[in-house]
């Protein structure tokens, strides 16, 4: 691989998997603004949604016209992690084998079980409210998320 000093050039395409809520949101806009920023095409993005609402129709209208592969995974019920959802998620995780996990929501479990299945990944946790505007069960879920994410971004 070429390298500038002792910085490798990244040569091939990587797969990236970004998992969101399904619902209006912030989340959205975020992936979609990364995946808009890759003028070249240098990843092979994947939109995983999912939650308590079904995925809004603009979301769908841009994965088209990207050609971005989406998936949707409908949670049940308000509340709780989802487990039943989180292991969907997680195979679909493990189906796509991504080179890195760009997590915008509360999907933490399945993220952090392909991690365990490809240690060589890399899992990005988003954080895209402020921790005073959380409950302590949402606050605890972020703190889990963020303790095994090996890159944080907060918004």
């Amino acid at each position: 691989m070429p390298k500038i000093g002792k910085t490798p050039i990244v040569t091939q395409v990587k797969k990236i998997v970004q998992i969101l809520y399904s619902g209006l949101s912030g989340t959205a806009s975020v992936a979609f603004s990364l995946i808009e920023a890759d003028k070249n095409r240098q990843m092979d993005c994947h939109l995983i949604f999912h939650g308590i609402e079904d995925i809004c129709p603009d979301y769908i209208e841009k994965c088209q016209k990207f050609g971005i592969p989406y998936y949707f995974f409908k949670k049940e019920k308000q509340g709780g992690l989802g487990l039943l959802e989180q292991n969907k998620i997680r195979k679909k995780l493990k189906e796509l084998d991504a080179d890195a996990l760009i997590c915008h929501c509360n999907s933490f479990v399945a993220c952090m079980a392909q991690k365990r299945h490809k240690p060589q990944s890399t899992l990005i946790a988003v954080e895209h409210q402020s921790p005073h505007l959380r409950n302590k069960k949402e606050n605890f879920r972020s703190w889990l998320h963020l303790r095994f994410a090996d890159k944080v971004i907060v918004l």
